[in-house]
């Protein structure tokens, strides 16, 4: 190897290796998926837990509630009712069904005026259709079974308790007077039914 090839060899291998400055761009590369895949999982876990947590309800939604579990009650009430053998028994629903049917319109109007809401496009959450479901299963088995009253007052017993819930709720996010006065009306009406549908089913 003659002076010239030496010299060219030694500063060939002094050179800046073209592979460092592709390698440190793949690294840089790399670094920022990573970046950007954390910054990814970090907005999923934030959107998981804003969906989870539940939110506060608001006396529109409470008020809907109402109306839809007053109908639906009236009407299970329209179903057994007559097939009652108890005449006090069948007095108690009857007053209910009055009970629930000024509730439901009550409410109506108040969700149509105050948010201009229908109550004919509301239909029932899920849990308080099985609720209704269940009650009315647990009916229809006691009339066939011919103990339809034991069944009746405590499962009218069962559902005015859920609905004082719903009431009380109500109550606490209502600012409006017209609204606190007929759930206040209503919900001391529907405490003595349902005292009297309680006492029905621990003494007969």
């Amino acid at each position: 190897m003659n002076d010239m090839a030496y010299l060219q060899q030694i500063s060939a291998g002094t050179n800046p290796s073209p592979a460092s400055s592709s390698l440190f761009s793949g690294r840089a590369f790399r670094l920022l998926g990573i970046f950007a895949a954390a910054a990814l999982v970090i907005i999923l876990a934030l959107a998981l837990l804003s969906a989870a947590t539940p939110k506060e309800s608001s006396l529109d939604v409470e008020l809907s509630r109402i109306n839809l579990r007053a109908s639906s009650l009236n009407e299970l009430i329209s179903s057994y009712n007559s097939s009652v053998k108890s005449s006090s028994l069948r007095a108690s629903g009857a007053s209910l069904s009055v009970l629930l049917t000024e509730l439901a319109s009550s409410s109506s109007s108040s969700l149509e005026t105050l948010y201009g809401i229908s109550a004919s496009d509301l239909s029932l959450s899920s849990d308080d259709a099985a609720l209704l479901d269940k009650s009315s299963s647990a009916l229809e088995s006691a009339r066939l079974n011919g103990i339809l009253d034991r069944a009746y007052a405590s499962e009218l017993s069962y559902q005015i308790s859920h609905l004082l819930i719903l009431e009380e709720l109500a109550l606490s996010k209502s600012s409006n007077s017209a609204v606190s006065d007929y759930l206040s009306s209503s919900y001391s009406s529907l405490t003595t039914l349902q005292s009297s549908f309680s006492n029905f089913s621990e003494t007969k």
